[in-house]
């Protein structure tokens, strides 16, 4: 039986193994240093001009309603697993979260800004789509969908990953570049304001997270200086307003 991005998603084990992935090593760096100073100018910027509601798509453990919290005076997320959601419950204790699936969730009130970080790279090709309609259904006219894609397909890792996949014959693991994913965020009826790419500094494994972690930083400013924005970085953010 072929597993799936949202069956995978619901075990306990995932909610735990989620929530420790950004507790040590490249990933909690990249969260602390680069992500998360990311995204709080990014909700900042809405805030000022207005925004009041965010909605986390697929919320997780609750990372990013823990930062909307913050800015926004209403935030609200779902997710398909009862296990993550009752962990963002517990990261997130102003927000209001439910279980709920992207072709299922019903929005109580129209959101000036939907993010949906982590998510669009490991789901599969319907499944993004419907997370796609479900943002849109769910924004006011001109609000602001923030997705993030953590592989970036022409990154160093990302032509790696391609490489395995095609001498294995099978998917390994899941690239996404970023124009493939701009033309699918412009179908579902979004215009793309721009693309942020970011994690200049490749994960190298688990053997290397002390040095990642070191180098991380540095190496982030020292390539935004040399090449910024360059479509080698890890990952990138899509930035786009529902027409």
């Amino acid at each position: 039986m072929t597993s799936t991005y949202s069956g995978n998603h619901k075990t306990s084990e995932s909610a735990a193994a989620y929530t420790t992935t950004y507790q040590r090593g490249y990933y909690a760096a990249q969260w602390e240093r680069i992500e998360r100073p990311l995204l709080e100018n990014e909700f900042a910027g809405l805030r000022e001009a207005g925004a009041r509601v965010l909605i986390d798509l697929a919320c997780g453990t609750g990372r990013i309603l823990s930062i909307g919290e913050r800015y926004f005076p209403r935030t609200i997320g779902f997710d398909v697993s009862y296990n993550m959601a009752l962990l963002a419950k517990r990261t997130a204790r102003r927000s209001q979260v439910v279980t709920a699936s992207v072709d299922t969730f019903t929005c109580p009130i129209e959101a000036d800004v939907v993010t949906a970080f982590r998510f669009f790279l490991n789901a599969e090709p319907p499944l993004r789509r419907d997370a796609l309609r479900c943002a849109h259904r769910s924004l006011v006219r001109g609000g602001a969908l923030l997705a993030s894609i953590h592989v970036n397909a022409s990154s160093p890792l990302g032509i790696a990953y391609r490489t395995r996949n095609a001498l294995r014959g099978r998917i390994l693991a899941n690239t996404l570049g970023s124009d493939d994913f701009v033309s699918l965020v412009r179908s579902a009826g979004f215009d793309v304001e721009r693309v942020e790419f970011y994690s200049m500094w490749p994960r190298l494994g688990h053997a290397f997270q002390g040095l990642s972690k070191a180098l991380l930083p540095t190496a982030e400013r020292a390539w935004k200086t040399l090449l910024p924005n360059s479509r080698r970085a890890q990952c990138f953010l899509v930035v786009a307003r529902r027409v």
